[in-house]
């Protein structure tokens, strides 16, 4: 398009970023005639989206030129408890002399962090000097739920210690009855070979299912020795559960374990 012009000035409103191919589209206006260019004075920045590691948010942002050193105010924005679009916290960032990124870290609690829906750059109106957030950013609140424990059992018999294990590197855990864990409304709810429940906590549990909750259960000795879900199907269960090894080995007569006679043959069990 431009070869089919000639002779023409340019005013060319500049964001003061650089783009790929800038300088050959300089080169060909100027090939053309004058070019007198209009640039803000302000020193243009942008934010990089957030981190999250270790409990702590983590942000970047960047200025177009070096200048002095110079601190700016990183903004959480979100919704409060009412629905209310507001400033959730601040963090300052510092700019040193003649560089053109800096830094900031914040630490918030879990549910304060779930709420933030983007980071700004305060006094900033750019699409650059906003960053949204996704749920890379909000650790899942996971709710454990377990039997009775003697005192006296080893952890490692804990129906929840590698539950416990395996979710703490990712996940925000709850630990209590679910009378104590479903007004927190967590995202999902493990319980840990319980067998039964009454029906103050069935009752409640099942509504909160209905309203979107994920229950997660783990079968264990007390459920397999239970008749929970076997003649009829427990709301709260996912499948029907099949009889026990018993039942199974009074059926299946070819399921009876064989026995070895070794007399008279030298083994390590001999005597």
């Amino acid at each position: 398009m431009m070869e089919a012009l000639s002779g023409f000035d340019t005013l060319w409103f500049s964001d003061g970023l650089e783009y790929a191919g800038r300088a050959r589209v300089l080169d060909a206006l100027q090939s053309q005639g004058s070019v007198e260019v209009y640039q803000t004075a302000a020193n243009v920045m942008a934010i990089a989206p957030a981190t999250y590691a270790d409990n702590v948010v983590s942000l970047s942002i960047s200025r177009a030129l070096p200048g002095q050193a110079r601190e700016v105010v990183l903004q959480a924005e979100g919704r409060d408890p009412a629905g209310n679009a507001r400033i959730l916290a601040t963090v300052p960032a510092v700019f040193e002399d003649s560089e053109t990124t800096a830094a900031a870290e914040i630490s918030l609690p879990a549910e304060l962090r779930a709420r933030i829906s983007r980071f700004t750059i305060a006094g900033q109106r750019s699409a650059g000097a906003t960053t949204l957030v996704d749920d890379a950013l909000r650790r899942r609140e996971v709710a454990l739920v377990g039997g009775r424990q003697d005192q006296e059992n080893l952890q490692l018999l804990s129906p929840l210690h590698y539950i416990e294990q395996a979710l703490v590197p990712t996940a925000d855990l709850i630990d209590g009855t679910l009378a104590d864990v479903l007004p927190a409304n967590p995202d999902v709810i493990v319980l840990a070979d319980i067998a039964t429940l009454s029906e103050a906590e069935t009752e409640p549990l099942q509504e909160w299912i209905e309203k979107g909750g994920m229950l997660v259960r783990f079968a264990g000795p007390r459920i397999a020795a239970s008749d929970i879900s076997r003649a009829e199907e427990d709301p709260l269960m996912p499948v029907r559960l099949r009889a026990g090894a018993a039942a199974w080995a009074a059926r299946c007569p070819g399921a009876n374990p064989r026995h070895w006679h070794l007399s008279g043959i030298p083994h390590p069990f001999l005597g």
